[in-house]
């Protein structure tokens, strides 16, 4: 009984940590129904000018998988990359949880196969399109970058031809080429899920920054360069410190500004 008990709170640590950093850094906390799923929203802040740029950061893929071998029982990653990013952003911020994390693994439609091989799928991207869309009509934002970090960026540049607001992206070691990626690791293939670099280039008016680096063994820049090479206002920038989780904090200010 013990060990169950501790095994369920070991579960539930990574919401419960996440949602305290949010609460600590005055995130507002939201469930919101997209297209099926229920998704957590934190937010910074509420501005009312219209004009505002507002900075959308969606997470990377967590833990879907332990040890590559067997199905997580929760994806939600600990220590959430994106959510530290955006409380140094004075911008108003969302930041725009995936379906079925946060807490949201046991919520229908929910199922493992929504965080491994159909984590980039039609219908996970529907959904979060439908939330992004539900806040840029309730925010009245006509202005909004996109921020994605490993898979979030795949998920990105995915939704930005849907989203008419988009004025930039931003990906840091975003996956751009998940068929490449699988290839690369002997991983299978991530049936059902859309792959960035099979769609169609972004409209020239979404301004892209694609940040790789050096050090990042699991999305290397060979797999992000030749994706970048075919979008039509695209910047590919290789940093040399980061490894694929550690020390993009030392560079985000500096990212901002070379947006703004």
């Amino acid at each position: 009984m013990l060990f169950t008990a501790s095994l369920l709170t070991a579960c539930a640590a990574p919401t419960a940590r996440n949602n305290q950093f949010a609460a600590d850094h005055g995130f507002k906390r939201t469930e919101i129904l997209g297209a099926g799923f229920t998704h957590v929203v934190y937010q910074s802040g509420h501005d009312t000018n219209t004009d505002a740029r507002w900075h959308v950061y969606i997470e990377g893929d967590g833990k879907p998988w332990i040890a590559n071998k067997f199905v997580a029982a929760d994806p939600t990653i600990a220590k959430p990359l994106m959510l530290r990013l955006m409380s140094s952003d004075t911008n108003p911020a969302i930041y725009l949880g995936r379906p079925c994390y946060l807490g949201m693994k046991d919520t229908p439609p929910c199922t493992p196969l929504h965080w491994t091989h159909q984590r980039y799928s039609k219908q996970v991207v529907a959904s979060m399109v439908a939330v992004l869309q539900q806040l840029i009509t309730e925010h009245k934002i006509r202005n909004l970058s996109l921020f994605g970090h490993s898979g979030g960026g795949t998920l990105a540049m995915l939704m930005a031809n849907q989203i008419p607001q988009t004025r930039s992206i931003v990906t840091l070691a975003g996956n751009l080429d998940i068929r490449a990626w699988s290839h690369r690791h002997g991983y299978s293939p991530l049936t059902h899920s859309l792959n960035p670099a099979e769609q169609p280039p972004l409209p020239a008016s979404v301004r892209q920054l694609h940040y790789a680096s050096r050090n990042d063994n699991n999305i290397p820049p060979e797999i992000i360069k030749p994706v970048v090479k075919h979008q039509l206002n695209a910047e590919f920038i290789i940093l040399e410190e980061p490894d694929h989780h550690c020390c993009w904090q030392r560079y985000w200010p500096a990212i901002l500004q070379k947006l703004e």
